[in-house]
């Protein structure tokens, strides 16, 4: 009797809608400092089919338009990311697609509620992707602040899986600009090196995770974390 084919399921499948491509083109942006191949639709399903993956969780690298250079621009930003993302999902059946929704700035608190309900309820999303930290008129925020109770008491009632994505570090000015953050290693004033990667890893456990599952995982156990 043979096996059956498994497929598995890719969680972690960056696309890059139109509007993302616009924006990376106006402000001559590389995301995360790598320098990253054309993306098409044809090119996912392609991959997906070579390395046996049944379903691929599309979400767009964190970052994009500035909510605070453009709140109107950013939250254009968002939604036409997410509505061609939710268009994929809906409209494609091999591989399957689904999508975990962008949201502009989680410092925006009233807005973020309202892009969560509009990406679950409108938008049918897998779930929601957040980065390690905000920026906020030049004040770094961390998953853990309390400014974000109210993000999380959403995402608990609706028991949203949270795919949560490393950002560069602060201190990334720092790097030289000719190689891509994540190459470098480097000692920020008063604290361990860290590098790009291990802003999920430093940043995100030793200050942000500890303050969430004392406050968010305790408040807000219903939530599901990737």
């Amino acid at each position: 009797m043979e096996s059956p084919n498994i497929l598995s399921i890719d969680v972690h499948h960056h696309s890059f809608p139109p509007a993302y491509i616009e924006y990376l083109s106006k402000t001559s942006q590389r995301p995360g400092g790598w320098v990253t191949e054309e993306w098409s639709v044809q090119t996912a399903c392609a991959y997906c089919r070579s390395k046996g993956i049944g379903v691929a969780i599309l979400s767009c690298i964190p970052g994009g338009a500035n909510s605070d250079d453009d709140l109107a621009w950013a939250r254009k930003f968002t939604q036409e990311c997410n509505e061609f993302s939710a268009q994929l999902a809906w409209n494609l059946t091999s591989p399957c697609f689904g999508f975990f929704a962008h949201v502009t700035n989680l410092c925006e608190i009233e807005l973020t509620r309202k892009e969560i309900e509009y990406a679950f309820d409108r938008l049918r999303a897998d779930g929601i992707a957040l980065a390690t930290s905000y920026h906020k008129e030049g004040r770094l925020h961390y998953l853990g602040d309390p400014l974000f109770t109210p993000i999380w008491d959403a995402l608990s009632s609706r028991k949203a899986v949270v795919f949560v994505h490393p950002v560069p570090s602060a201190s990334m000015a720092k790097v030289n600009a000719a190689l891509p953050p994540p190459a470098f290693e480097f000692p920020p004033a008063g604290v361990d090196a860290i590098d790009y990667f291990s802003e999920q890893l430093h940043k995100s456990q030793v200050v942000s995770l500890q303050d969430m599952k004392r406050n968010a995982l305790q408040l807000f156990p219903r939530f599901r974390e990737l």
